[in-house]
């Protein structure tokens, strides 16, 4: 994977990284989403967009990339994937660096 909805996808430098759906064991979160310090303006129509959170071998999320049009909303849920920790991903037992895919939708109201 090296792109997603026409961009290119910012993988860290180095090692191999697979997609979560390839995975024998996807990466999960360990954490919620701290969504107390978001300031998001009201919109008057539903925001959608999808992240790419890359997450180490060892469950250490190293980038979060968002594919939409909507910077606020993407800004706050990339700082906030950033600060959850994830179980690895693993192919036959054995961890690996990751990348999961993640859509959100904000509705109005």
């Amino acid at each position: 994977m090296d792109e997603l909805n026409g961009r290119p996808l910012q993988l860290p430098d180095g090692d191999e990284w697979f997609e979560s759906l390839a995975l024998s064991r996807r990466p999960y979160a360990t954490g919620e989403l701290d969504q107390s310090k978001w300031r998001l303006p009201a919109r008057s129509k539903s925001v959608e967009f999808v992240v790419a959170v890359m997450i180490r071998r060892d469950g250490h999320v190293v980038a979060v990339q968002s594919f939409g049009e909507d910077r606020d909303y993407e800004d706050a849920v990339v700082a906030a994937l950033t600060a959850v920790a994830f179980t690895p991903g693993e192919i036959n037992g054995a961890p690996v660096n990751s990348i999961l895919l993640l859509s959100f939708t904000f509705s109005p109201g």
